[in-house]
């Protein structure tokens, strides 16, 4: 569609140009602007309808000028003034548009989201993660999602998204597991999550998501896992109910599964392993925790590489990123009888306090590991805070977030969240909102709401001094502008028409006969267009400018 019509506006604008051209140019490029909606909806698309829209209106008004006089011309303080007026025919429809932006019937889905682009998607987690997967990942500094909830500490910040369970040495996989019975404790937190397109079906929300909201069909696993029928290749949004604590309360598992260890695992594991082993789960978990914190660097850099990358983390390079440790983490645990799983999502993000949301970027790509003990699945976090000097650095410009990008950022939180994102339930939710305002109204029960009352007194206002300027410098014809110019000038100069005056009469009253010579002048001029059809052209309204400003000057 977008195509068609840049060919039929590149053929109208090589062609002869007359009145009609002009409009069907002006009105395919209103249409191109609709069309561009399908391939973007961004806020960048608002700057351009602005854009499009008042130029469009302005070359319409411009173009009737044109019409008249082929010849015509303006002073450049005159088109200047012209312009300027011309800009509140735009801003007169604004307030229209709002209300028929609210009011008008909006569906559950998007009428025509089969013609809609179906969005790139970024670099994200699947199904399956090789060791170096999430190292792609982390140095990529876009937004993956946009979470509104409640600022929370730091050590909570774990953004779940799948678990890993199967490893053949060299990549995680995710088998299927059927819903067991679970149990999660903890505090409440609901979180708004606005996810971006990355390419595959799951959904992430805050450890441990209890219930998912969505307006299409979800599929929950055992695992707590979230997905969707269909990868995400276009912008989703979803409500979360999540407990916040360390555990997740599972009575029975598939052993035999979170305890699979690879045929080909290298011996030298095994052995460290052994070392590890305490006398109970706990006291093992513990020891395979201090030994990462104790000589284990984080980094992004010169990775282990090839066959045995995982025992060459352990015994050789003594450096990784979070998958490393996870990975490592989960197998020293599962050759010492502990089930285990990698969990991968995102950790930490920064809290955006004027719009409050979290905003979480590719960067914060996280892996990290379940262990189940006492019938319990606990996060160990084996992941170090100590950091190469190259990564240190590498990390510091991943991210850190300007405060230009912030406020850019909330701007295109508020655009997704109330224009993109407004559907038939927001509508519904405004409409309830009015009902109830009009039912506690009746029974004396409303609750004075200041911010709002001076908010829509401030927006009558501007939209009253809206309409009264275009009402006077706009809709009215150029010969009675020109008139009431006329009657201010004499009415500055002490001379005020009574109502039952004719415009002669009214001028012969004048004493200063230079004065009255003048306002005769521009009479017989006026009369001239109003009464014998004189065509008021360039020239004349030229005139009229001129024996105005010589009256005004008398």
């Amino acid at each position: 569609i977008v195509n068609i019509l840049l060919v039929l506006l590149g053929i109208k604008l090589l062609q002869k140009k007359e009145f009609r051209d002009f409009m069907q140019i002006y009105t395919i490029s209103v249409f191109l602007l609709s069309a561009s909606a399908l391939l973007t909806i961004d806020i960048i698309f608002l700057i351009y309808f602005t854009i499009t829209f008042f130029i469009t209106v302005i070359a319409v008004i411009l173009l009737t000028f044109y019409v008249e006089d082929k010849n015509i011309t303006f002073e450049k303080k005159k088109f200047k003034n012209l312009v300027i007026k011309l800009f509140f025919i735009p801003l007169i429809s604004i307030p229209l548009t709002v209300l028929f932006f609210l009011l008008l019937p909006r569906t559950d889905y998007p009428i025509f989201n089969f013609l809609n682009n179906q969005g790139k998607g970024k670099t994200g987690f699947s199904d399956s993660v090789q060791l170096g997967d999430v190292s792609d990942i982390q140095m990529d500094k876009s937004v993956i999602m946009r979470v509104h909830t409640e600022e929370l500490p730091k050590n909570q910040l774990y953004w779940r998204g799948l678990t890993l369970n199967t490893f053949n040495g060299s990549t995680w996989f995710k088998r299927h597991i059927r819903e067991n019975e679970i149990k999660l404790t903890g505090k409440k937190v609901k979180q708004t999550v606005i996810l971006e397109p990355y390419g595959d079906r799951y959904l992430f929300s805050l450890d441990k998501p209890e219930k998912i909201n969505y307006k299409g069909f979800t599929y929950r696993e055992g695992d707590l896992s979230f997905s969707l029928s269909r990868p995400i290749f276009n912008r989703v949004k979803y409500t979360v109910i999540s407990r916040i604590s360390p555990f997740i309360i599972e009575k029975s598992i598939n052993k035999k599964m979170y305890l699979q260890i690879p045929r080909n695992l290298d011996r030298k594991i095994f052995r460290l392993a052994n070392r590890l082993k305490g006398r109970t789960d706990e006291e093992t978990l513990l020891n395979i925790i201090k030994f990462f914190k104790r000589d284990f660097l984080f980094s992004l850099d010169k990775l282990p590489e090839g066959k045995n990358s995982l025992s060459k983390f352990l015994f050789e390079y003594k450096y990784g990123n979070c998958e490393y440790f996870a990975s490592a983490t989960a197998i020293l645990l599962r050759i010492n009888g502990i089930p285990s799983r990698i969990v991968v999502g995102y950790r930490g993000g920064f809290y955006n306090k004027v719009g409050k949301y979290y905003i979480i970027k590719q960067s914060d790509a996280h892996s990290w590991v379940e262990a189940y003990i006492n019938g319990r699945w606990i996060r160990v976090d084996t992941t170090p805070t100590r950091l190469t000097p190259s990564s240190k650095e590498r990390l510091d410009e991943l991210k850190s977030i300007s405060k230009l990008r912030i406020f850019f950022d909330t701007l295109e939180y508020y655009w997704i969240n109330f224009i993109i994102n407004y559907d038939l339930s927001k509508q519904k939710s405004i409409f309830n909102s009015i009902s109830n305002v009009v039912k506690n109204t009746s029974d004396l029960k409303l609750k004075i709401n200041y911010k709002q009352i001076a908010f829509i007194l401030i927006l009558i206002i501007v939209i009253y001094t809206v309409f009264r300027f275009s009402k006077e410098y706009i809709f009215i014809p150029i010969e009675k502008k020109f008139l009431i110019r006329f009657f201010r000038i004499l009415e500055k100069k002490g001379y005020k028409r009574k109502d039952f005056e004719g415009l002669e009469e009214f001028v012969l009253r004048i004493e200063d006969e230079k004065l009255r010579k003048k306002a005769l002048e521009f009479v017989k001029l006026y009369e001239g267009i109003i009464y014998k059809d004189i065509r008021l052209n360039s020239k004349i309204r030229e005139k009229l400018s001129k024996t105005l400003g010589d009256l005004d000057n008398c």
